[in-house]
């Protein structure tokens, strides 16, 4: 199986683990969730299992692949990683209860800000997938750093796009990381993440699909710029530059003629910033921010 072909299954794998993670909670929630403490009580002894399998899913998944793609690499050592180690509390410093009781709070602010009670529960459960998503993430990026941290032949990673990412991470896929490095997220991000291996002495001695699948995918997405903008509003050039739309355009438009001209937007610098439970995150410049309480975690 060549480099490329275990990254796609990988890939897969994955985003089947995001989703199903996601279908978990969305019931869980449905059955359990409310606004009592007999309720947060018993969402949380429901949900908290959940994501806590669903992180070590995503741990196992990371060592599997890096083991396969090791050999690939000349490197057939499998590292071994240590699901303890890498999921619950270690991913945002925070008690697992305490960050899944958010969205039994997010429910209850909306109760008291005067929407009705099946609007508070549906912002309760857009706060509880957003959560158990961003953790399956939080695991893949702790297992991908330490596999490069244990792995002498691993110079760095990257983040692999899909073809539903957004414009932000199409402007980072064409930098990589360090072993040490956090990769900058957002919320909902399905990237995926990819080793670098050096197999050789020779400048060019390397094994990158993660960076063979971006190209393709920064080219297609840059085609299709005049007929389909992000939901955020942005297009991305094949070199990862980002560009707004016009405000009267709708979101994910498909309307073509000279007037969705993509190339003629204003550009838009990305940048980064830190937030205290998800590390670095990515954001247009110039957003407003005031402290990485208003990033969502």
């Amino acid at each position: 199986m060549s480099a490329l072909a275990v990254l796609t299954a990988y890939q897969g794998a994955y985003a089947r683990l995001r989703a199903a993670t996601t279908d978990q909670i969305t019931k869980a929630w449905s059955l359990n969730g409310g606004l009592t403490d007999e309720a947060q009580n018993s969402w949380l002894r429901t949900a908290l299992p959940l994501v806590q399998g669903a992180e070590a899913a995503a741990v196992v998944l990371v060592d599997g692949f890096t083991t396969t793609l090791g050999r690939e690499a000349g490197s057939s050592q499998p590292v071994g990683l240590d699901v303890k180690a890498l999921t619950g509390t270690a991913l945002r410093g925070v008690d697992p209860a305490d960050v899944y009781a958010r969205a039994v709070i997010e429910a209850r602010v909306a109760i008291a800000s005067g929407s009705t009670f099946d609007e508070a529960m549906t912002a309760g459960l857009t706060r509880a997938r957003t959560l158990a998503e961003t953790d399956v993430l939080l695991a893949q990026r702790a297992a991908i750093s330490e596999v490069a941290k244990r792995t002498p032949a691993i110079t760095g990673y990257r983040r692999v796009l899909t073809g539903a990412s957004c414009a932000l991470c199409a402007s980072a896929a064409t930098r990589d990381y360090g072993p040490y490095a956090l990769m900058p997220i957002h919320s909902h991000c399905d990237c995926g993440m990819a080793p670098i291996y050096r197999t050789g002495s020779e400048p060019s001695a390397y094994l990158d699909p993660g960076d063979i699948a971006n190209r393709s995918l920064l080219a297609d997405m840059a085609a299709r710029g005049p007929r389909y903008w992000d939901q955020r509003g942005f297009g991305v050039t094949a070199d990862g530059d980002v560009f707004t739309k016009k405000p009267a355009e709708p979101l994910g438009s498909s309307i073509d003629g000279p007037d969705t001209d993509w190339r003629n937007r204003a550009p838009i610098d990305v940048t980064v910033h830190h937030h205290g439970e998800l590390g670095p995150v990515l954001t247009p410049a110039g957003q407003h921010f005031t402290g990485p309480s208003e990033i969502p975690a």
